[in-house]
């Protein structure tokens, strides 16, 4: 919440610029995004104790973007980029790491909800797609060894963004939270694995954006 604030402050202290919401606007720039996250399962095994398996996953996204507006307030935006994603998974039946390089496309339909078409918020759906090759190792005390195998994700959910144009031609935009669903397979070492997963995310995740804006 504090970041929140802040970035709300910032904004309507500078209240001396027009957005460019409208019909027909482009927006191009470029993206960052940095993300981390947690999950630990639980197995119930009544032939064996109950074990706990923790996973972390750190996320890092770089590329540019555009976006076209269908209607006033309603954006399109399409991206393309680089993709590096580490993950740690620890418990008693697994334990190793896997660094992921994968090339990501993404699609967002963003409504923009502005304040005196200056600072507001965008929410609306995305979806985005990556691909790319793992590199993995399994540190487990009875079966250490390496593998290389490649990877497909699929995203998809609601977001929503904070928005700011602090002068006419520029606007900055930050993720602030999410809604969503995420298939992952991995192919590789004679094997496959496949994942689903639902995540809320509120503030756990660092996106941000910066564009020109071409008026129509």
């Amino acid at each position: 919440m504090k970041k929140l604030t802040f970035l709300l402050l910032a904004a309507l202290s500078g209240l001396t610029a027009s957005a460019q919401t409208e019909k027909g606007s482009q927006w191009i720039g470029g993206t960052i995004s940095a993300s981390h996250d947690k999950v630990s399962s639980r197995h119930n095994d009544p032939a064996q104790q109950n074990t706990n398996t923790d996973q972390k996953s750190n996320i890092l996204r770089v590329g540019p973007s555009y976006n076209y507006f269908l209607a006033d307030k309603l954006g399109l935006e399409v991206g393309v980029g680089y993709e590096n994603i580490h993950q740690d998974i620890s418990g008693p039946e697994q334990s190793g790491e896997t660094d992921s390089k994968n090339y990501y496309a993404s699609l967002n339909l963003k409504r923009y909800f502005l304040y005196d078409n200056i600072v507001g918020f965008g929410i609306g759906p995305y979806a985005t797609y990556s691909r790319g090759k793992n590199r993995s190792q399994n540190n487990d005390a009875l079966l250490n060894y390496n593998y290389d195998s490649t990877n497909n994700y699929f995203s998809a959910g609601l977001g929503i963004n904070f928005v700011y144009f602090p002068v006419k031609k520029v606007a900055l935009t930050a993720g602030i939270g999410s809604l969503g669903y995420q298939h992952s397979k991995m192919n590789g070492a004679q094997r496959e694995l496949k994942s689903d997963t639902f995540s809320f995310d509120l503030m756990s995740s660092t996106t941000f954006s910066i564009y020109y804006v071409f008026g129509k």
